[in-house]
């Protein structure tokens, strides 16, 4: 009697034995396959962040020419009006002298 539960304690041992490499065997491909997963996971969310962070460098830098090039006409834009007042305040000398030599009434100045 005692001889048959013995029996019986050693097969379920052995059965615990056969077990648990297979248990740790399946524990570490799970645990693998975590890992992998995870680290794609990783990758992906910084290849996210990464292509986020490029876009928005894009777009300030963009926003940064668009200024340059605005800043630039208005820059050009002023310098054409200060060089048409130049030789439009030269013309109105001239023009003014004119009719002084002719001593005729002065003309309306011109408003440019």
């Amino acid at each position: 009697e005692n001889k048959k539960k013995v029996d019986a304690l050693v097969k379920q041992a052995q059965g615990f034995a056969e077990s648990i490499p297979k248990l740790a065997e399946a524990a570490y491909d799970a645990a693998e396959k975590f890992v992998t997963v995870k680290t794609e996971a990783v990758l992906a969310d910084r290849k996210a962040k990464a292509a986020n962070q490029a876009a928005s460098l894009v777009e300030k830098a963009a926003a940064k020419a668009k200024k340059k090039v605005a800043a630039k006409k208005k820059s050009a834009a002023k310098k054409k009006v200060v060089a048409k007042k130049k030789p439009a305040a030269k013309k109105k000398a001239v023009a003014k002298k004119k009719p002084a030599a002719k001593k005729k009434a002065p003309a309306k100045p011109k408003v440019a």
